[in-house]
């Protein structure tokens, strides 16, 4: 399985991008993000969408972990689950924010991953869709 990494400097520290394979036909691909102070994040981008399109993220801090070895450990195990299994995004929106919740499959159903949200009428760019609920999907990666 091959993934992209890039080191890309930012103004008060860099961090390591990680893009992560996707298979044919999915809404979104999976990127990681690991941050020269040992926190890292994960979050997906819809196929096709600009760089500022706000969509489902999640972040690992400091202060959750006892270690940065530990938010290493579960943001390894955390892509692994992702990509080794069917996922789904759903955006939802509501009256006062644009929600995002991941989920995986296995063989007992769907299982959260977590969720994120922003102000509707807030500066962030959000995809557009028809109604109040839409899902996106992503199949498990094949090794190759």
């Amino acid at each position: 399985m091959s993934r992209d990494i890039e080191k890309r400097p930012l103004e008060d520290g860099g961090y390591w991008l990680i893009t992560f394979p996707t298979s044919p036909g999915s809404d979104y691909s999976f990127r990681a993000y690991v941050y020269e102070d040992g926190e890292a994040s994960i979050s997906a981008a819809r196929a096709g969408a600009k760089d500022d399109e706000y969509f489902w993220g999640v972040t690992f801090e400091s202060p959750d972990f006892d270690s940065t070895e530990e938010i290493g450990q579960y943001l390894v195990d955390f892509v692994l689950r992702l990509l080794t299994h069917d996922t789904r995004v759903v955006q939802s929106i509501g009256l006062i924010n644009v929600g995002f919740e991941c989920e995986y499959s296995d063989d007992d159903g769907w299982h959260s991953v977590g969720g994120c949200a922003a102000l509707r009428f807030s500066n962030f760019v959000f995809p557009e869709i028809d109604g109040k609920e839409k899902e996106y999907r992503a199949s498990a990666v094949k090794p190759s």
